[in-house]
């Protein structure tokens, strides 16, 4: 079953809602916090006011634009404050005039199901708030503001857009909006507004769902919206995380914060806050914590003298990151930079640069030019070090977290791989052997050493099904489990080891320590698709002569790499590519779909680094809605992570019930392609 149905992308633009079909719209947390805003009358309408307590630009404002529950939930009161501590001047409308949703909602299912949401709506639709909202922006343009920003949650969401519809605004926010209509507000935007627009959306959103947020890059992103675009995307997180998520959950404490940090520098960015001034990131429970997505997220590519490739990330607040910084490892102090380089005064006290170690110092030199003249002193007592791929850093050693402003650094150097898909080695190199008894039989085709499964009756034999590996190798038991399956089920199978016995050792299996351990990148210089391919096309081309005609290819994680590569040359009949590798999305699958003519099923799941939730959405966009005509099927098995369906941990029922999901899914598009005696069901 696909995950999500074209059709449920067309949200009704407002009207009565139930609390069935949107459950997240009225679920939350009350949040701990001393609220300091005051409440002010503007124009007859209650507001909930933030102000700075230092200068800031008293021309401009930050329309906060509150969720159902209004500005009387301590969270939005909270979230107000924050803003204010960055320098922003913002006003909170209680357009609902005292009948927000009630926070008791909170509590239980039963007080949700009870209350009526529909009715709430008839009172409260953007039809009745919208004329107090123009109210309290004629006022605040009476007292001499002249340019607003509008940030929005949920229901605020909606009047964000239409504000920036009108071009009222300068400035939009829009944290997962509700009753928008896609595609059409979102081309109406794009074809009426000159407001710079960041999304802040997530995986779980029943008002603004996965194919809405793809449609929105579409249409504006890659540079076509000149006003200025960003989306953001907060993992493992559902709507209303901005503003009531539970922050005892780690992601979505971090969703919480990374959306609010994300508006804080789309704010910056687009010339509201005090000038010369970093932000402040909110008040303690808001602060930003630099975390290690953010990090990979923010990847920037640099050439070192010797022309090997590094990776620096460097993390700073707003008008930082417009300048640029260059931060030291020895207390992650940070200067500020210009357009002639780096190295100017000091952003804020930091020990003296003697302390840098030597090492670190080295590190640096090598790893961008513009930084060379600042750490030469140091460097060059190591001139004989050999090359920066000799260092080891463990992420815990670029991994830090402090109170107050946040600056990090990540340094690794990772040769010509591509870091940002080697970034997280958890899921990539995380399993569970699987109990049974292998009945298939090692055989060498053309050298190379492959694990074979052939049927016990009739089958085609002018017909092979590849079966591709993740960096186990067939070694892997799990994998001869499952060539032996597709053989069971008909379809003489064939897993060439394309690692020659060197794919990962199954001990990583057994604990964090011996998998942070495992040098990844080295064995990918070893193994990768470069190395690995020639060896599958040898094998290709000696089961040609022995007479096979026509083949497909089930890939997993790695596997699916080559899954790809096959389909795009059109050397397969049929592709199965469960939680693939190394794509690039969307060049990748644009590429699928514009040279291949075989018919493409994708396995997916929840959690995947490798090909995330936005790379799934664009699959379906992409092939979607009878878009592919050889054929395109995405199954989706909620509450799986990246590698289920080979190595899955199968004492969790979820996880087990993916795995034979994804392997039934697999036998049966092979069925619908030709594969497999005719007449015969899936065993």
């Amino acid at each position: 079953m696909l995950l999500w149905n074209p059709a449920d992308s067309l949200l009704p633009h407002i009207g009565p809602a139930s609390t069935s079909l949107y459950p997240y719209c009225i679920k939350g947390v009350k949040h701990e916090g001393t609220p300091e805003g005051k409440w002010e009358n503007i124009n007859g309408v209650e507001c909930y006011v933030g102000t700075p307590s230092g200068e800031y630009q008293k021309d401009k404002v930050l329309l906060y634009l509150s969720d159902i529950f209004g500005p009387q939930l301590p969270n939005a009161q909270l979230l107000v404050d924050g803003f204010a501590k960055n320098g922003f001047k913002t006003v909170a409308p209680d357009f609902f005039e005292k009948d927000g949703v009630p926070f008791d909602l909170f509590d239980s299912e039963e007080k949700r199901q009870a209350f009526d949401l529909q009715i709430w709506f008839s009172r409260h639709g953007p039809h009745i708030t919208r004329p107090l909202l123009d109210k309290v922006v004629a006022a605040l343009k009476g007292q001499g503001v002249t340019t607003f920003a509008a940030t929005g949650y949920c229901y605020g969401g909606r009047l964000v857009f239409d504000l920036a519809f009108e071009n009222i605004t300068s400035a939009s926010i829009a944290n997962h909006p509700s009753h928008l209509k896609s595609p059409e507000d979102l081309e109406k935007y794009f074809s009426t507004s000159r407001v710079p627009l960041l999304l802040n959306t997530c995986t779980v959103d029943e008002q603004f769902p996965l194919p809405a947020q793809s449609q929105a890059d579409v249409i504006f992103g890659e540079g076509k919206f000149t006003p200025g675009y960003k989306r953001e995307y907060f993992d493992g997180c559902t709507h209303g995380f901005a503003v009531r998520g539970d922050l005892s959950i780690p992601q979505v404490k971090a969703g919480k914060e990374g959306a609010f940090k994300a508006a804080v520098e789309w704010l910056y960015k687009y010339g509201f806050g005090p000038e010369g001034k970093a932000s402040k990131f909110g008040p303690e429970e808001l602060g930003l914590f630099l975390r290690y997505q953010e990090v990979v997220n923010h990847l920037e590519t640099c050439e070192n003298p010797s022309g090997q490739q590094s990776r620096i990330v460097a993390r700073g607040g707003g008008w930082l990151l417009k300048k640029g910084l260059w931060l030291s490892p020895s207390r992650w102090s940070a200067h500020l930079s210009d357009e002639k380089g780096f190295g100017s005064e000091p952003l804020f006290h930091h020990e003296t640069r003697s302390k840098i170690s030597p090492q670190a110092a080295y590190v640096l030199h090598n790893a961008h030019p513009v930084l060379s003249s600042v750490f030469d002193p140091y460097a060059s007592a190591f001139k004989d070090i050999p090359p920066l791929c000799s260092f080891q850093f463990p992420l815990s050693n670029f991994y830090r977290v402090y109170s107050g402003t946040f600056f990090g650094i990540l340094l690794i150097h990772v040769g010509t791989m591509h870091y940002k898909r080697l970034h997280s080695q958890g899921n990539c190199i995380k399993g569970v052997k699987h109990e049974g008894t292998p009945e298939g039989k090692w055989e060498t085709i053309a050298g190379i050493e492959s694990y074979v499964g052939t049927p016990s009756g009739e089958y085609q034999k002018d017909k092979v099904l590849l079966f591709l590996c993740d960096v186990f190798g067939p070694q892997l038991p799990n994998a001869q489990l499952l060539v032996d399956g597709f053989a069971k089920n008909g379809f003489k199978t064939v897993a060439p080891d394309l690692f020659e016995k060197d794919g990962l050792p199954f001990d990583v299996f057994d604990s964090e320590e011996k998998r942070q351990a495992f040098d990844l990148p080295t064995w990918f210089g070893r193994h990768g698709p470069h190395v690995a391919r020639p060896l599958l096309d040898k094998v290709i081309a000696a089961l040609k002569e022995q007479g096979v005609t026509t083949f497909a290819s089930t890939g997993y994680c790695y596997g699916g790499r080559l899954v790809f590569d096959l389909a795009f040359e059109n050397i397969t009949s049929a592709s199965i590519a469960s939680h693939p590798s190394l794509l690039k999305s969307p060049d990748d699958l644009e590429k699928y779909f514009s040279t291949s003519r075989a018919p493409l099923l994708l396995n997916t799941c929840t959690t995947d680094e490798q090909f995330p939730i936005p790379s799934q959405s664009q699959a379906d966009l992409i092939f979607g809605e009878g878009k592919f005509a050889p054929g395109y099927r995405r199954e989706y098995f909620d509450g799986c992570t990246h590698g289920f369906a080979v190595r899955g941990d199968l004492s969790i029922p979820q996880v087990k019930a993916g795995k034979e999901g994804a392997f039934k899914a697999a036998v049966e598009w092979l069925y619908k392609y030709g594969f497999g005696p005719e007449g015969k069901a899936s065993k």
